[in-house]
């Protein structure tokens, strides 16, 4: 939901909603129509430039990965799955140009709220490549 709202007050158009549980995915839709009539039910035939990964797929081996099928290449692969980098990596950077992975993500909010809450740019001030050195036990 989070991801949603903050796709939507960024006025993205398209928003396509594909999920393991259909259910779900029309319940979101229903939620999310009226602040943004651009969401929608993702087909084959959708037209994308990013995929969000929300899904447990990358956190463990042998997770059912059949909704993938339906993917094409686009610009950005973004996942919010921090647990398993390689093995998400190794899934999802098929399906973009540029793969960004949970713990870049992680950070990213991470920093973005110490600059809201500190009301300073205290993101400019850390080394990142330290930070995920000493977040992922690198």
């Amino acid at each position: 939901s989070s991801i949603i709202m903050s796709l939507i007050s960024q006025q993205v158009k398209n928003i396509f909603l594909l999920s393991r549980n259909l259910k779900s995915s029309i319940n979101l839709i229903n939620r999310y129509k009226k602040h943004n009539p651009g969401i929608q039910s993702f087909t084959k035939l959708s037209n994308y430039d990013a995929i969000i990964n929300c899904t447990p797929i990358g956190v463990c081996n042998n997770t059912d990965d059949a909704i993938l099928k339906n993917l094409k290449k686009s610009q950005y692969l973004i996942d919010i799955n921090y647990i398993n980098n390689m093995l998400s990596k190794s899934i999802f950077s098929e399906y973009a140009d540029c793969y960004i992975n949970g713990v870049d993500m992680f950070l990213f909010q991470a920093l973005a709220s110490l600059d809201v809450w500190f009301k300073d740019e205290l993101s400019k001030k850390i080394n990142y490549n330290k930070l995920v050195k000493l977040i992922t036990y690198e």
